[in-house]
């Protein structure tokens, strides 16, 4: 036991359990280390190398956080010593490949697959509702808008691109309000 101020801080037990800020270790299997905190209980990891540079692990209302205390640091989940599998950098963008995202989410190296019978949803803008889907039923592509939203599909001006009037399912080639079930114009 480890005492300070009257109090006591640290617990060793007989089957090697550890526990701070609490008395009775408790673990679902296995053992170890048990930091308990009322408010925030935290492990610091710090380069001695700047005092800022420090990374907290950390459990809050059953919440976990990991947290890069730098103000320029990144984040970085490794496979073994030298591969860095995922990067977040400082400014929010993760890479899921690279080490530098240009995107909010950038992958690089290999396929995103997204399962047979599931979508890949689109938003509008943020607090929005989903305004379509891409994915797939029975084999099939499906690119599917949600209430009555128009769907463009091709390259450069919408008005090159094939139109789907949302309201009515009318399509249009080189026009935007497609006046029949097949409205080519040009």
């Amino acid at each position: 036991k480890v005492v300070a101020g009257g109090s006591e801080r640290m617990v060793v037990k007989g089957n090697g359990n550890v526990a701070i800020g609490t008395t009775a270790p408790s673990f679902t299997s296995g053992g170890g280390l048990q930091i308990s905190h009322a408010t925030q209980a935290n492990v610091r990891l710090s380069d001695s190398s700047d005092a800022s540079y420090n990374t907290d692990v950390a459990m809050a209302n059953e919440d976990f956080y990991l947290i890069n205390r730098s103000s320029t640091g990144d984040l970085k989940f490794r496979v073994n010593s030298s591969t860095e599998a995922i990067t977040v950098l400082s400014n929010g963008k993760v890479g899921i490949g690279t080490t530098s995202p240009a995107y909010r989410l950038s992958v690089d190296g290999g396929d995103i697959g997204v399962p047979n019978g599931n979508k890949f949803y689109v938003g509008g803008a943020i607090g929005d509702t989903v305004i379509g889907s891409l994915g797939s039923s029975s084999g099939d592509l499906a690119l599917i808008s949600d209430g009555g939203r128009d769907v463009v599909i091709g390259s450069g001006d919408v008005s090159d691109a094939v139109f789907v009037k949302g309201t009515d399912g009318n399509v249009g080639i080189g026009t935007t309000s497609p006046s029949y079930k097949l409205h080519v114009d040009g």
